[in-house]
């Protein structure tokens, strides 16, 4: 079934529409050229067939989301990074290379700019020292917020930075302080740093030039250079070559997640494995042993695997997020960069978390001999009290725990094969049928543009695909260097996104695009119900899925079975066809048009 538009030739244009168009005629032949219109109808006389939905909406391209994102580019500048939301101020902080930018979170509408350039003799200094021009400027790496004073650090030039400046003009500089143990050297290392509720910086990063000394810091006062703790220097059993993804803090403890080589691994090779490590807030470090390095650090293993007698582990964590609400951590988690490529999606909750740092240490008397579970007191791990010397000399022998860290379910929640997953953000939504347990919304950045729109279900434990979104027009796709989901408690949520080359915003739902009851319903999009007073699919009111008018099935996989109205496709390009006029007193010999035609594919028909 299709539908045709033509116009005449050498005309400038025709009308086009849904199974009619104006056709023009031009008769050749020697003789005076005669111009006759008609109007026909095209399409076929019936209806669009019924088709298979397939993946129609559980695949949303570029072209189906530009029109709905929001996109801020800046002439010459390009490496933005790391995101701050300004709540209070409805706006967002950006980090990019050489400049930081303060935008509207609507509209990202450029309210700010402040450029901050490495000095043109650090840039001679680090290229003197064999780093490239390129690498030779100021990545912002750092921005964090305490009330109304941003702070941002930025390697510049390798020779890190760091400033104070105020949330409403992030271009006055209140406080510059020396970088050092503060932000990484290169723009190529990974870090992670929070100010905390008291107000201590705390940050996982390299600290030195060569990138071989990792430690995992905290720091106090106006020069964050007060009351300093660090981990133990050049030591693998605290932490070896690691790269930090992400951190969050509790009540009593910060928790950092990254990845390292795992130096328990022996007589095998090399291996990386993922962690978490905490401390805590109230450590006050050593005496003589220990003494400005944390004495309550302990880490464990996050497994993250296929079960059966030989598991399939995932090792490489490459991003996290912790749901707060529900006391859990999202990661995601790749094969080795030298292995064939595969990715999942695994979530561990607090209790599991906690069960293992007060398990059994893991412990290693000397390096000819073994790894071998060791029970200890864990009174002063827990930040009860401060350690004395036989507590102070248990800390240095004791980082690693036996037991790893399990998995909720504990195969991962989603996995794919020959792809590589990257940033992860999490949303806890209230669904209509389970009034104390959201749904949890997981949204994935993959290796090749698309972005991953899962729904876990705690209640029913089950995983699905809901959508896979091309924020992007063209491969191969920028990489996507932060991706921060901001959900207002009224209002819809979105997702904030930077490149190398954009800040975008995304929308977490296209609830819009189901016309009908059945199409709503059947997407089982958490955020979308169909509004029975409008007759639209909408998200809850108010984000309130109780209200009687907005319905919605209980979430589960998306139906793409029950057969849907198909719509028209694109029109193809113009072309040359002939034309024989059924008017028998006309003679259209040799005359031709210029014809076009769609056809009702938009899904492709399924019968």
């Amino acid at each position: 079934m299709f539908c045709q538009d033509w116009s005449p030739v050498g005309s400038a244009g025709a009308v086009t529409g849904s199974g009619m168009g104006t056709r023009g005629l031009r008769r050749g032949g020697g003789g005076a050229t005669l111009l006759i219109s008609v109007l026909a109808v095209f399409s076929v006389l019936r209806q669009p067939s019924a088709v298979s939905a397939g993946s129609d909406y559980t695949n949303v391209p570029y072209e189906a989301l530009v029109t709905n994102m929001e996109r801020f580019t800046e002439t010459g500048i390009g490496h933005f990074s790391e995101i701050l939301f300004d709540v209070k101020r409805y706006q967002l902080i950006v980090g990019a290379r050489d400049a930081l930018f303060r935008l509207s979170m609507d509209g990202l509408k450029k309210l700010e700019r402040a450029d901050w350039p490495a000095q043109p003799s650090t840039i001679g200094m680090c290229t003197a020292k064999g780093q490239t021009e390129e690498m030779c400027r100021n990545y912002i790496k750092v921005l964090v917020a305490k009330e109304d004073q941003v702070f941002a650090c930025g390697t510049h030039a390798f020779k890190p930075k760091c400033s104070w400046r105020n949330v409403r003009q992030i271009g006055k500089v209140t406080r510059l302080i020396d970088g050092r143990a503060k932000c990484p050297y290169s723009p190529l290392d990974n870090a992670t740093a929070l100010i905390t509720s008291a107000g201590d910086y705390f940050i996982g990063s390299a600290t030195d030039f060569s990138s071989t000394d990792h430690a995992i810091y905290r720091m106090k006062g106006h020069n964050v250079d007060l009351y300093t703790l660090r981990t133990v220097q050049y030591d693998s059993k605290w932490l070896a070559q690691p790269d930090f993804v992400a951190q969050f803090e509790t009540d009593d403890f910060v928790y950092f997640i990254f990845r390292e080589t795992a130096a328990e691994v022996m007589n095998c090779g090399k291996a990386v494995y993922s962690r978490i490590a905490r401390v805590c807030k109230n450590d006050q470090g050593g005496s003589s042993v220990l003494k400005n390095q944390w004495t309550t650090f302990l880490k464990a293993r996050l497994n993250c695997s296929l079960p059966g007698e030989f598991p399939f582990y995932y090792n490489e964590i490459q991003s996290a997020a912790y749901l707060e609400s529900e006391g859990m951590v999202y990661a995601t988690f790749t094969t080795g960069t030298n292995s064939i490529a595969g990715a999942a999606v695994c979530n561990f909750n607090m209790t599991a978390i906690e069960e293992a740092f007060r398990g059994d240490f893991k412990y290693q008397s000397n390096a000819a001999s073994t790894w071998s579970p060791v029970k200890a007191d864990h009174k002063h791990w827990e930040c009860d009290k401060r350690a004395d010397s036989d507590e102070l000399l248990a800390s240095t022998k004791f980082q690693l725990m036996d037991s790893s860290v399990a998995s909720v379910l504990p195969p991962p929640l989603h996995k794919e094969n020959l792809v590589r997953f990257g940033q992860i953000a999490v949303d806890s939504v209230a669904i209509k049928h389970q009034d104390n347990q959201p749904v949890h919304v997981i949204f994935i950045a993959a290796e090749n543009g698309s972005i991953k729109k899962l729904a876990f279900n705690p209640s029913t434990k089950e995983t699905c695909l809901i959508e896979t979104l091309w924020p992007f027009p063209s491969s191969p796709a920028p990489v996507i260097r932060k991706m921060k989901l901001f959900s207002p408690s009224s209002g819809t949520a979105a997702l904030y996104i930077t490149t190398d080359y954009a800040v975008m915003k995304l929308e977490v739902q296209r609830c819009e695009r189901f016309k009908t009851n059945r199409d709503c319903l059947n997407a089982m999009d958490p955020y979308c119900g169909w509004n029975k007073q409008k007759n639209e699919c909408v998200t809850a009111p108010n984000k309130n899925p109780a209200v009687s008018h907005w319905q919605q099935n209980l979430i589960r996989c998306p139906i793409t079975t029950d057969p849907v109205d198909g719509d028209w496709g694109d029109w193809s390009d113009w072309d040359q066809c002939s034309f024989d006029n059924p008017d028998t007193r006309v003679n259209s010999n040799g005359d031709y048009c210029r014809c076009r035609k769609r056809e009702c594919d938009s899904p492709a028909p399924a019968n």
